[in-house]
């Protein structure tokens, strides 16, 4: 297979997810260090979106790429750690009892995957400046 071809319209969501999954969890490691990390998957996220070619699919791989590496780090924290007897203290400052972590964790996912996709949609929007995209 042809490297022009690779890259062409049926490739690009693919590309886009996982380039931003890795950086988002490569740039995710920085969170032990820097308070403010989770404003680099806005980078993360556009470095997805500046290879998708429609908005749409661009800001959905920036959004489900973001999504995915936040819980798969809640998942190998969740071993590390103690995020669950965390988020039960913040479930239980908002009154939510029993399984309120999991509304906690999912709520901070979902925002985690729409800062991605937010990034994505400016990737996709200054990639289509640069390079005239549809």
């Amino acid at each position: 297979m042809e490297v022009k071809a690779f890259f062409e319209e049926q490739h690009t969501f693919l590309i886009g997810f996982l380039v931003t999954a890795l950086a988002a969890g490569l740039l995710q490691l920085f969170g032990a260090i820097w308070t403010y990390a989770w404003i680099l998957m806005v980078a993360a996220g556009f470095l997805g979106g500046f290879l998708v070619k429609k908005a749409g699919k661009g800001f959905l791989a920036g959004f489900l790429g973001v999504l995915v590496a936040w819980l798969v780090y809640f998942l190998i924290f969740s071993f590390i750690g103690p995020i669950w007897e965390f988020a039960n203290v913040l479930a239980g400052l908002f009154g939510l009892t029993g399984m309120g972590f999991v509304v906690i964790i999912l709520s901070l996912v979902l925002i985690g995957g729409l800062i991605g996709g937010l990034g994505a949609l400016n990737g996709h929007f200054v990639a289509s400046i640069l390079f005239e995209k549809e």
